[in-house]
């Protein structure tokens, strides 16, 4: 009945808002971040949170449409950023989801 869809559609947006943090603590690190003023972090988290958003968004296209080339998601040069070896083209269920670790250190490589 409608109170049933209720309930279903708040577990969904529940369901939702728990992966929105654990890609932010688990793939943003966010929790290892140690800034020294409140208008950092703030900044710092509105560049996460959008990172998120888009990673989230990226997940959900992967699932619905599978082996989609990532030249309809991304730049050459950003989905070359992730991938390895550079000159095979990535799809969404490559590597650019799969390497966490990979993305991470790479993204730190080019930040230093």
């Amino acid at each position: 009945t409608q109170r049933r869809r209720k309930i279903l559609h708040y577990y969904t947006v529940r369901w939702s808002i728990e992966t929105f943090f654990k890609v932010l603590k688990t793939g943003c690190q966010i929790e290892k971040i140690r800034l020294e003023t409140l208008e950092r972090l703030n900044k710092c988290l509105a560049v996460y949170m959008a990172v998120a958003c888009r990673i989230m968004f990226l997940l959900k296209v992967g699932k619905i449409v599978l082996n989609l080339s990532c030249d309809i998601l991304f730049s050459t040069s950003e989905w070359q950023v992730v991938h390895e070896p550079p000159s095979q083209k990535a799809t969404t269920n490559t590597s650019l989801f799969a390497r966490n670790g990979y993305l991470h250190s790479q993204v730190r490589r080019l930040l230093k």
